[in-house]
This record gives C-alpha cells, sequence and structure tokens, in this order.
C-alpha cells in the first residue's frame, strides 16, 4: 500500500456543478450538453451563458467568480440543495455585513486545508466579491433550483460509469506509490497524506485536470484510461511543485505570466517522464512552446545534473523567453 495513497472518488457537488457549465456551454461543448439540455431550466440556461465570461477557465486563467462559485463548491462537495442554499446563504450574509466569521466557522476544517494552496480562503478574499452579489444571488439560485432534476434524471445515468473508472483507477495506483517516486525525485515532500481525484463526467471537451486544493484534482472520467493515470502522476507533480508558480498567480513575477505558466507544466511533464519511463507518456504542453522547452530543461540537467527543481525552473523561464511567441498547438 502506498504510503501516501492516491484515491479516485465519486462525489455528486463537483459533478451537479460541472452539469450546470456544460449544460450551457460556458467554456465547452460536448455531447453530453445535448443530451441533458432540459434538465436545466432555459431561463437558467440564458443566465448561465449571459455570466460565461466570469466563470470559464483554463490554462491557469480563469473568470472572476471562477474561484468562488466553481472551484470553492466543488472542493466543498456541497451534494445536497440543503448544502448549497446553507453555502450560500453564509456567502451572501457575509457580503452584506461585512464579515464572514459564520462562513470560516462552518468550513473551518476545509478552509484549513486550502492554506496550502495557491489563494487561502480569507475574509480578504471573500470581500472583493461584494461588487458582484448581484451576478451571486442569482447564481445562487440557479444552483438551488436545478438540484433536483440533476440528482433525479443525470446522476443516476451517470455515476455508474464513474464508480467503474475510479475502482479501475485506485486498481492501478495501489501497485505503484507514484508520491513517494516524486518526493524523491524531486527531493520535495508532498504536503498531504492523501491526493483525491475527482471524477466528473461532465467536462468532455473541457479543461482537464482542474486543480481545487493541494489534495483535490478534478479530471475527465471519460478519458483513455492510461493517458489519465499518467497525467494524474502528472498532476501529482505540478502539486509538489505548486510552489514555483504560486507567486505569478499572485501577480508577483517579472516575467508574463503565461510563460511562467507552461514552464511550471513543461517541467513537470519533464520529471514526470523520469518517473514513468516514457518520453512520449502525452501530448506535448503547448505544441512548439512545450517542444523548445523540453530540449531545454534536457540540456540544462545534461550539462548540470545537480540543479534543484527551482534552478532548473528559473533557467528554464529565462531560456524559454523567446519561445513564447511560437504556437501552443500541436
Amino acid at each position: 500500500m502506498p504510503h501516501k495513497p492516491i484515491s479516485a472518488v465519486v462525489e455528486i457537488g463537483p459533478n451537479y456543478i460541472m452539469h450546470l457549465l456544460a449544460v450551457a456551454k460556458v467554456g465547452f461543448d460536448s455531447e453530453y450538453s445535448s443530451r441533458y439540455t432540459g434538465a436545466v431550466k432555459e431561463v437558467d440556461l440564458e443566465y448561465l451563458r449571459a455570466q460565461r465570461s466570469l466563470l470559464t477557465f483554463a490554462n491557469g486563467h480563469m473568470g472572476q467568480l471562477t474561484g468562488l462559485l466553481i472551484f470553492l463548491p466543488c472542493y466543498l462537495n456541497l451534494d445536497s440543495k440543503t448544502k448549497l442554499q446553507e453555502f450560500f446563504s453564509l456567502l451572501l450574509a457575509g457580503l452584506r455585513e461585512g464579515h464572514f466569521q459564520p462562513l470560516m466557522d462552518r468550513y473551518s476544517a476545509e478552509i484549513a486545508r486550502l492554506d496550502f494552496w495557491i489563494q487561502p480562503v480569507d475574509s480578504h478574499w471573500l470581500a472583493q466579491y461584494a461588487a458582484h452579489s448581484e451576478e451571486i444571488t442569482r447564481l445562487a439560485r440557479v444552483y438551488a433550483d436545478n438540484f433536483d432534476v440533476y440528482l433525479e434524471q443525470v446522476w443516476m445515468q451517470e455515476a455508474p460509469h464513474i464508480r467503474a473508472v475510479a475502482a479501475s483507477i485506485n486498481d492501478h495506483f495501489r501497485k505503484t506509490d507514484i508520491i513517494a517516486l516524486w518526493e524523491t525525485l524531486t527531493n520535495r515532500q508532498f504536503k498531504f497524506d492523501y491526493y483525491e481525484i475527482v471524477l466528473c463526467s461532465a467536462i468532455e471537451n473541457g479543461p482537464n485536470a482542474n486543480s481545487l486544493g493541494y489534495e483535490r484534482n478534478m479530471f475527465y472520467s471519460g478519458h483513455n484510461f492510461a493517458f489519465m493515470t499518467q497525467f494524474i502522476s502528472h498532476e501529482v507533480g505540478t502539486h509538489i511543485l505548486i510552489d514555483l508558480i504560486a507567486p505569478a498567480f499572485r501577480g508577483d513575477t517579472v516575467y508574463p505570466f503565461d510563460l511562467v505558466y507552461r514552464t511550471y507544466e513543461n517541467l513537470a511533464k519533464f520529471y514526470n517522464t523520469i518517473i514513468l519511463g516514457d518520453t512520449d507518456a502525452y501530448e506535448n504542453m503547448y505544441g512548439s512552446f512545450g517542444e523548445q522547452a523540453q530540449q531545454s530543461l534536457h540540456r540544462l540537467k545534461e550539462v548540470n545534473p545537480s540543479l534543484s527543481p527551482d534552478e532548473l525552473f528559473w533557467q528554464a523561464v529565462e531560456v524559454a523567453v523567446p519561445f513564447l511567441l511560437l504556437p501552443t498547438e500541436p
């Protein structure tokens, strides 16, 4: 048994929230959207589409409400209408009154774990959303009003497949201590005793491997199994290396964000190919940029094998500045 297990989990809350985005085609379109169009009220679909710019996310970028109304509820796994209403009631009360202690107290354990991630959930962070109180109030109704139909008409159809995929993933990762391999290779500690892969059936063609917190990551359940297991290992790497890029998410870097983010993803792939023993574990990260970044990482490491992840990363960032204009598609 791995000392820090990777476990695929099946949860209603994240699947429901991604279901709303999928059916409304907010950021991505798929067969799932066509299959379940009638499971979300038309007036609510129209509103979700109207707020598209606030709710989309991909490649390290996100809309102004994505963190608060997509990732945080997914992290909390608000898996009932009552839990959704409670969350929004506490949030909206805090926005009205200017203090968030009741919300912070209610989710204190979860919020404490999020301190290890990029953006801690605190009163200062929550207060910035006061300007969007009107949109949050309306979206609170959307979340609550469509939950029962989802549970009755959608979840019963989707859950069996998700559970089967979870069982296969868990069987796979029981055989290899992936986190231990990453810790040894990078000389860094994974900060939790476990890593959860939240499987979601609604995000076909949407952003994959959506990090909800340090120890929780959301994956599309319909991916090719080999790709999925390889990329889960990749995401162990992005999380164990997250301190390298956290300043960039806060705007605290002299380099363009996309340059830092793409190099960080390619650093994780560089290490992951060592762990997996496969130089073509999955497609290039960011097309021509990724090809050049991988070559640079290999050259830098060959010249100085003792480079730490931090040193290798920042040297690769400097080398990659001219690559930023290269196409990011394969």
